[in-house]
């Protein structure tokens, strides 16, 4: 375990790294250390990673009932965390009960086999950077394997090494480790097969398609409608350092509101009434300024209103947005208007990228000029695709994939949402949020080999923002767009994507500053359309996402950020050309070439499977601003929001009076009147701001971790759903990471869930219990230590393994698992391409073989993909040279499990059976 999550880096251009290595909890006497290390220099960044991982969102409808005893499969495959144990002494009937607990098994993970290092062999041509490699690797594996002394000079016996390095795998804890250089990845004892790391490498017809992505605009089909699939709910409930922090942040923004709005009520209050019409002009009012401008308020009184002064260049008052202040609380409604937030936001590509800071969560920077467009209501193109990416590439930063990677990246945000906020004067603060986000995103992404990238961009660059202070309160909204690209694992050729989508969000935000929050959104409705075009080996992913972040800052009060984003994250297992426009069945999978020359290894081959996800998904934050909006604004934001604030009102006053109100003598001289009180205000509560010393820097704490509200896997390859990496490559898998910079919230004080929407689809579930699986009117069983059974509900048993390589069939009604009933799931694990119930494992071997087999060494039974049975006693074809860990190369649907290529099954309620995806049905159970 120690080893399991290392990865070892060398220099990195980012300002600051940091390494940590987790312990079990039973590892006592071993010394942990967080080594922050600063970098004066731009050095190359160069990874070697033993694992890389792609993190896993939980599936929406999967573990519903944990109770029942359906959970454990699901949460293996669905990223829940779930407490894995090895047992010596299994359960109640098998003796004494006595666990020797392992670490939980966090996400799923995807083994993403990312390579060290190319296949260039030749020692003379070797870089620097590739003697640090070799070095580095040998050192790294002289524990595994005798005889790696000498693998800095050369790779050529390193296929006749695999075996020896499986044997040691175990004994360092890798569940999956890569061989030196990664030519493959070791499992056990086996060997998975890896994608190309060079382009040179790639098959002509891959090359070809390659090279033309890019050279033509990429066109997107017709929008297709949906609905939501999961309702997400989160509860925080604050204590200890957390708390001290969020109610730091907001006691800050509290001094703003107090100090201003306390102005703005004592200014009222000495001049009279109707002046709380006016908010805060009336700080720059005499009371005989007042008794000249107030007629024209009372000549259309149905024409003028609070909102107009304070919001009118944000919120359309004439569609309903109002605001109201007093002693008891604040209350606002804002329709975004035609233009100003709600217009279009977006950059072209081109440029070059920069290194990250605080501005961007401390990732690289995406480049492109920004611009802003004018709204585009639905039904109309948001963004028009008019130029082929291939000439606006930019070259990413060195060592963000193992040889070169160039992408272009362009898009359109456009957000016009309806708020409805109340805050009490105590600070409890109610959001609640419902309208349209829209994004349009095309990416062009050109890489080789090994990738770990991770950058974003932000427009525009300085946040739209906007304060209004009123009596008692102030209130500041902002608004930023946000574009992510991550790329993860190995992708060598080429990726384009287009997408659409508009997506309707819908939710609340229930947070007070005593540290409980309450969080619920959904999504009403989406549209989305797409482009795609694939023409790589890879064994990675590669992901681009755009969204809004809305903060909503009311003082006193607690701040509020909510980030909808629209993902494209295509994911990929094998070497397949799909050109864009492509119908599927065009599309073209070739078997990767393998690097390993041993003939005693067993190996494994890439599923050669692909999908572009369409995915939207949501992150709340709250109790402070985020670290990229406050590195965003500048140190008098607040006095130039207010002062603008204020000159805004005044002149949508002045508009007032020079149109229907100019019916009454003196508009000339009312309409100085209202300027010149307009600058005094803007300038008096302004020039209060410096004085308060008011520290926003605090960044804001995650409420709601990004989670996926609805997914299509909008393109696949063929056969996609019945290959044995679907689950890892489809909508199942997906997710964004979360948001860097943030005050951490121990994982006690924070609960998630997720609930299938009303028009959630069918989900499926796998029953079980006390060392059992069930399927269908089957279950599959470890009856006790030496025994396992295939049952049948009406009581017969078909068939049992005994653990000395035996079989012994039925009809029979001993050794039955149905007197068992469905509960919490116990004695059952997960591995690579293998689940172990008891001491019995049920795993694919390769691709062609599936085994069951005894903890003690004896394989009963091997199934074969051309349909014969080959039964035990014997020693060969087992998966116990596999450590356990993430359900990985396991999926399941309606009353099966698929493990790799094998199916285990009810076929029609009366007739178990193992199937391959071949065609064969291999054994029968009646």
């Amino acid at each position: 375990q120690l080893v399991q999550d290392f990865a070892l880096c060398t220099a990195s251009e980012s300002p600051q790294l940091a390494f940590s290595i987790h312990l079990p909890s039973n590892t006592a006497g071993t010394m942990v250390t967080m080594v922050p290390l600063h970098w004066t220099a731009r050095i190359a960044v160069r990874c070697y990673l033993l694992l890389a991982l792609a993190a896993a969102e939980s599936e929406t409808c999967s573990v519903q009932n944990a109770s029942c005893g359906r959970a454990l499969l699901q949460k293996q495959l669905t990223g829940s965390q779930v407490e894995v144990f090895e047992n010596d002494t299994l359960g109640p009937r098998y003796g004494s009960h006595h666990r020797a607990p392992r670490p939980p098994v966090t996400d799923r993970k995807l083994a993403l086999m990312a390579r060290a290092r190319s296949h260039r062999l030749n020692r003379s041509k070797r870089s620097q950077t590739e003697e640090l490699d070799s070095a580095v690797s040998a050192k790294i594996f002289d524990d595994i394997a005798d005889g790696l002394e000498s693998v800095g000079d050369g790779f050529s016996e390193l296929g006749d090494t695999f075996e020896d390095i499986g044997e040691g795998i175990a004994d360092v804890g890798l569940t999956v480790g890569s061989a030196v250089g990664n030519a493959a990845t070791v499992v056990g004892d086996s060997v998975v097969e890896a994608a190309e790391s060079t382009v040179d490498a790639l098959p002509s017809e891959i090359k070809d398609v390659a090279n033309t992505l890019g050279n033509a605009v990429v066109a997107t089909g017709n929008f297709v409608a949906d609905v939501g699939e999961v309702v997400a709910d989160a509860a925080v409930d604050l204590a200890g350092d957390a708390l001290q922090v969020a109610q730091y942040a907001v006691q800050e923004g509290a001094k703003v509101g107090s100090a201003l709005g306390d102005k703005i009520a004592t200014a009222a209050n000495a001049i009279g009434d109707g002046i709380e019409r006016v908010g805060a002009l009336a700080v720059g009012l005499a009371k005989a300024a007042w008794e000249q401008i107030k007629a024209f308020i009372n000549c259309l009184t149905s024409g003028f209103s609070l909102c107009k002064i304070m919001l009118g260049n944000v919120c359309d008052c004439d569609a309903g947005s109002t605001i109201s202040m007093s002693t008891s609380g604040l209350g606002l409604r804002c329709v975004f208007s035609a233009g100003g937030f709600s217009s279009g936001y977006g950059f072209s590509a081109g440029g070059s990228f920069e290194m990250g800071d605080k501005s961007s969560q401390g990732r690289i920077k995406i480049p492109g000029q920004t611009f802003v467009q004018s709204f585009k209501p639905k039904g109309n193109e948001l963004k028009a695709r008019q130029v082929a990416l291939n000439s606006q590439k930019s070259k990413a930063p060195s060592g963000s994939c193992e040889s070169d990677l160039d992408m272009a990246l362009e898009g359109v945000v456009q957000f016009a949402p309806i708020l409805d906020i109340s805050v009490k004067t105590n600070g409890d603060t109610e959001v609640g949020i419902e309208g349209l986000a829209r994004a349009s995103l095309d990416g062009l992404i050109k890489a080789e080999g090994s990738c770990a990238f991770l950058a974003e961009k932000r427009f525009p660059k300085v946040p739209k923002s906007k304060v209004v202070c009123g009596p008692f309160f102030c209130i500041a909204i902002m608004l930023q767009m946000v574009a992510e690209v991550e790329l993860k694992g190995v992708i060598t050729g080429s990726v384009e994507v287009a997408a659409s989508a508009d997506f309707r969000i819908k939710g609340k935000v229930l947070i007070n500053p005593s540290g409980k929050a309450d969080v619920d959104f959904d999504l009403p409705s989406i549209e989305q359309k797409n482009g795609f075009g694939f023409a790589a080996s890879a064994s990675g992913s590669a992901r681009i996402g755009m969204g809004p972040s809305l903060v909503i800052f009311p003082m006193p009060g607690v701040p509020i950020t909510i980030n909808p984003m629209m993902n494209a994250e295509v994911r990929a297992m094998g070497t397949l050309n799909m050109p864009v426009g492509s119908l599927l069945q065009e599309s073209t999978q070739l078997a990767t070439q393998s690097h390993v020359n041993s003939s005693r290894a067993n190996q494994i081959n890439l599923c050669g499977a692909a999908a572009l996800n369409i995915y939207t998904d949501i992150e709340i934050q709250g109790f402070g601003l985020p670290v990229a909006i406050t590195a965003s604004l500048s140190t008098h934001w607040i006095q130039d929001a207010i002062f603008d604030a204020i000159t805004q009102g005044a002149e949508a006053f002045v508009r007032f009076i020079a149109g229907p109100a100019m019916c009454i003598p003196g508009a000339d001289a009312a309409m100085d009147t209202v300027m010149s009180a307009a600058k005094s205000a803007g300038s008096l509560l302004g020039g209060m701001i410096p004085d308060l010393h008011v520290d926003i820097s605090t960044p804001s704490l995650t409420l709601l971790e990004p989670t996926k509200l609805f997914c299509v896997e909008a393109v696949k390859s063929p056969g996609f759903d019945g290959s044995s990496c679907s689950q890892d490559l489809g909508c199942h898998s997906t997710g964004r990471p979360s948001s860097p910079m943030v005050t951490p919230i121990p994982p006690e004080q924070v609960r998630q869930t997720t609930a299938p929407s009303a028009h959630s689809p069918t989900c499926y579930s796998i029953p079980m219990g006390d060392h059992f699986i069930q399927l269908g009117d089957w279950r599959w069983a470890a009856i006790d230590d030496n025994h396992f059974s295939v049952s049948h509900k009406d009581g017969q048993t078909a068939q049992i393994y005994r653990n000395d390589g035996t079989l012994h069939p039925g009809p029979r009604t001993d050794y039955n698992a149905w007197g068992r009933s469905i509960g919490p799931a116990s004695g059952i694990s997960f591995g690579y391409q293998f689940i172990q119930i008891g001491k019995f494992r049920l795993g694919q071997v390769n691709d062609n073989h599936f085994s069951i087999s005894h903890r003690d060494g004896q394989v009963i039974q091997i199934f074969r993909n051309d349909g014969t049975l080959h039964p035990g006693p014997r020693t060969d074809h087992s998966t116990y040279d596999r450590p356990l860990g993430a359900a990985t190369g396991i999926a399941f649907g309606d009353r099966f499990i698929q493990i790799g290529q094998f199916r285990l099954g009810d076929a029609d309620g009366w007739h178990a059976t193992v199937t391959h995806s071949g065609g064969q049905t291999i054994q029968i159970y009646r």
